[in-house]
């Protein structure tokens, strides 16, 4: 079962600067952004984060196994996709099955889920009664990667939220090799209800052989603003997905964390 761990984010002060771009499609661009800091002060515990999430939604990667537990657990709700068809992508329920496989040396036996569906799949998420059947605009970016010093400014429906990047450098050399870069803090700064938000979304103080990614960017519970699908993991042997909505997030923050997808292997 997946335990809750309750994380305290020390404050930091930050305010998005500049007006907001207006523009009818949604874009991602690389923009110039600077965020200000108290001198001597770190920005959050030291911790990795995201975790498992309190909301109680299981989100399942395509071609992972993943421990009998977690299959009960989505068997018990309705589980969704997000599919990528030839007039882009939607959301669609999914009737799932569970074949056993043996994984590892020990002959362990973990669980492979089993559909059809005529079209590729990004994700499935069980338990998650915001997401449901819909077609869903994405964004795109040429460069999915989120290193240290890289701010990516998204647009969607006249509104623009920044993703910003901040940490230091081993050598104080400057590099996009995440293996070099310490003190990790991925950001999420926008406006809501007129107040500037600022969400801490991934923190790791060091890097083994893995990079922070951007999977997918877009509305996926339907109510206007920007969800995101992003790879966390700090280190190669582990892939850790994330699932940020907008939604159920509370008044103080853009995004709500509802499940990083664990996975007892790859097939």
């Amino acid at each position: 079962m997946r335990k809750i761990y309750t994380l305290i984010l020390l404050a930091l002060l930050a305010a998005c600067a500049g007006e907001p771009k207006q523009v009818e499609t949604a874009e991602a661009v690389d923009s110039t952004y600077v965020v200000d800091t108290i001198a001597g002060e770190q920005m959050v515990q030291e911790f990795d984060y995201p975790v498992d999430s309190n909301y109680g939604a299981v989100l399942v990667m395509p071609n992972t196994l993943i421990y009998e537990d977690d299959f009960n657990q989505i068997v018990k709700e309705n589980v969704y996709g997000l599919f990528k068809g030839e007039q882009g992508y939607y959301i669609d329920k999914v009737n799932i099955e569970g074949k056993r496989v043996k994984y590892d040396r020990m002959g362990d036996e973990h669980i492979q889920l089993v559909w059809e569906h005529k079209d590729s799949c990004l994700f499935l998420v069980s338990g998650a009664p915001i997401i449901e059947k819909r077609e869903v605009q994405a964004l795109s970016f040429e460069n999915s990667e989120l290193p240290v010093g890289r701010t990516l400014e998204l647009s969607y429906k006249g509104k623009t939220q920044k993703l910003v990047a901040n940490g230091t450098f081993r050598d104080g050399k400057e590099t996009d090799n995440f293996n070099d870069m310490q003190s990790y803090r991925l950001m999420l700064f926008g406006d809501k209800n007129g107040e500037n938000i600022m969400d801490m979304l991934v923190a790791h103080d060091s890097f083994d052989d893995a990079a922070i990614s951007l999977i997918f960017v877009g509305d996926l519970d339907g109510d206007g603003e920007l969800d995101y699908l992003m790879e966390t993991s700090r280190k190669y042997s582990n892939s850790a997905p994330a699932l940020y909505l907008s939604k159920p997030a509370s008044k103080d923050a853009l995004l709500k964390l509802i499940d990083v997808a664990n996975s007892a292997g790859g097939c």
